[in-house]
């Protein structure tokens, strides 16, 4: 689809600016026509929209509708997230937003955990209760083989141990929200 706003993302050669999109990183900063976007967090009271404020409100964790709809495609967003000078900007933005989709889901989770009834409260309630918005460090997977089978038993032991408490833990919980 021929998007003729998108010219503007490019050269006389055809070739896609990148530091040439922004207000701040702009060699021509004598002539500010066609530049189309600021770096800060907020749009530029002149008009310039911010990459970041649109990145965050489509919320696309692939980054291909971004790429399509504020760029001239993918290959523009690749380039970009290369460049050295903006690889911070995409770092933080990207973190940001996965923390953004993370607390939503949260939100749906909260919500089965105390709607009496659905078929998914007490998944919703376990993953409340161990934290399951928190990111587990990076465990170095064992390579030694099998477990024993007293380890086995151990760690059968311990899930129905932790089971009996969850279970517990929903009892509390609903009696509670009655009362």
């Amino acid at each position: 689809m021929f998007r003729p706003e998108l010219l503007s993302l490019r050269n006389e050669q055809g070739q896609a600016y990148l530091r040439r999109l922004f207000l701040e990183c702009s060699y021509t900063l004598n002539d500010k026509s066609g530049i189309p976007y600021t770096l800060t967090d907020q749009d530029h009271p002149e008009g310039y929209k911010s990459l970041y404020r649109l990145y965050q409100d489509l919320e696309d964790p692939t980054e291909i509708k971004f790429a399509d709809t504020y760029l001239t495609g993918w290959k523009h967003w690749e380039a970009l997230c290369e460049c050295e000078w903006f690889k911070p900007y995409i770092a933080r933005w990207r973190r940001e937003l996965e923390l953004r989709l993370k607390s939503k889901a949260m939100d749906i989770v909260k919500a089965v955990a105390t709607d009496d009834g659905h078929k998914n409260q007490f998944e919703a309630v376990k993953i409340l209760l161990n934290a399951g918005w928190r990111e587990k460090g990076k465990e170095k997977e064992s390579t030694r083989g099998r477990p024993s089978k007293v380890e086995v038993n151990a760690k059968l032991k311990e899930q129905v141990e932790e089971e009996q408490r969850l279970l517990e833990e929903l009892g509390r919980v609903k009696n509670f929200e009655n009362s």
